[in-house]
């Protein structure tokens, strides 16, 4: 509860985005057509910095380790059209990559929206 509270301010630092907070992680998403990439790209760099400019007076550290991008395109077609190489970087202090599946909250979510990965994750277990 007071961690929430600690954190009540924060969405002020965010314009245009949605982010959802679970304890201390934190996840941002923006909906654009792939035309817009480039542009947004720049646009979640200039929410960073105001998130840093945030974390910094409220001694938060950022877990580098963890900071991951990706990109959801439904089609598999356009996401082989996209140049990654060619792609500005989202830079949180360092550079982050770009990966084409992540792990949230135990749910595997892929650059495709294909579940194969979840359902091959829980038929291990």
């Amino acid at each position: 509860m007071l961690f929430s509270l600690y954190l009540s301010d924060f969405g002020s630092t965010l314009s245009n985005y949605i982010y959802n907070f679970y304890a201390d992680d934190l996840i941002i998403y923006l909906d654009c057509k792939s035309s817009k990439l480039a542009e947004n790209i720049k646009k979640i760099n200039e929410n960073i910095e105001n998130i840093v400019d945030w974390i910094t007076p409220n001694q938060l550290l950022i877990n580098e380790a963890k900071m991951q991008a990706i990109i959801i395109i439904v089609g598999i077609h356009y996401i082989n059209a996209i140049d990654f190489d060619a792609l500005s970087s989202i830079v949180v202090e360092i550079p982050v990559r770009f990966v084409t599946e992540i792990k949230y909250l135990g749910i595997v979510m892929s650059s495709s929206l294909s579940w194969d990965k979840q359902c091959n994750e829980e038929n291990k277990s």
